[in-house]
């Protein structure tokens, strides 16, 4: 079980060194615009260029950025990502569902700003677009708010499973135009920025491994004495 727990720390250790924790504010994009290919090396649907220093293979399926009105607007102090409608959306028994893909995936700690007069849930999958295996959620509360433009924006947080990587959030039981969110915190497990692993990201892996023979030889040895 020691040999067990040493080899996962490795190999965390080892991801950790290649990681990239990212924020998207959405800044940069414009009222009313598609964030598209913006976080993921391109730029929004309506010509708003990410640049290298956003690009984190993210990008958002029905979602509109939106500036919001309890904020100077004028002054772009805040944009929100306002999750919307789209007649190609895909729904289940709770409602629809808004994506969020993560191309290298992501690990840890996922944190964000939301607001919503509707409860649901952020889900965390294995695959693209809340495919795969699920390995982590949030509830989502409201706080009675009549509609989004009254809703307070509250910080939430949850986790993936310890030592798995995720590819997609999912946000299900939500209505359409009544669910945003902002300063959407990852940490990427394999960003375009972060590029190849790091030598020390293989030693360490390496070491793991390593770590898993000794143990292997050791418990033979003891079985056959």
């Amino acid at each position: 079980m020691k040999i067990r727990r040493i080899v996962l720390g490795c190999l965390l250790a080892g991801l950790a060194v290649n990681a990239q924790a990212a924020t998207m504010d959405f800044f940069g994009l414009k009222d009313g615009e598609r964030p598209s290919q913006f976080y993921a090396g391109g730029a929004g649907d309506l010509g708003s260029v990410g640049g290298p220093q956003n690009d984190f293979g993210v990008t958002f399926n029905n979602a509109t950025v939106r500036c919001n009105i309890q904020f100077d607007c004028e002054g772009r102090e805040q944009d929100i990502l306002v999750f919307n409608n789209n007649p190609t959306l895909a729904a289940n028994d709770n409602g629809l569902n808004y994506f969020v893909n993560v191309e290298g995936g992501f690990f840890g700690e996922v944190a964000f700003t939301f607001a919503s007069p509707q409860a649901g849930m952020a889900e965390f999958w294995s695959g693209a677009s809340g495919t795969g295996t699920r390995l982590g959620s949030i509830a989502l509360g409201t706080d009675g708010c009549p509609d989004l433009d009254h809703c307070s924006f509250r910080n939430t947080s949850g986790m993936v499973d310890r030592g798995l990587v995720a590819h997609s959030i999912s946000f299900v039981g939500l209505s359409p135009d009544v669910f945003a969110i902002d300063n959407l915190s990852l940490n990427l497990a394999d960003s375009p920025i972060s590029g190849a692993p790091e030598p020390a990201t293989w030693a360490l892996a390496v070491t793991g491994f390593g770590l898993a023979g000794v143990g292997l030889r050791r418990r033979r040895r003891a079985s056959l004495a």
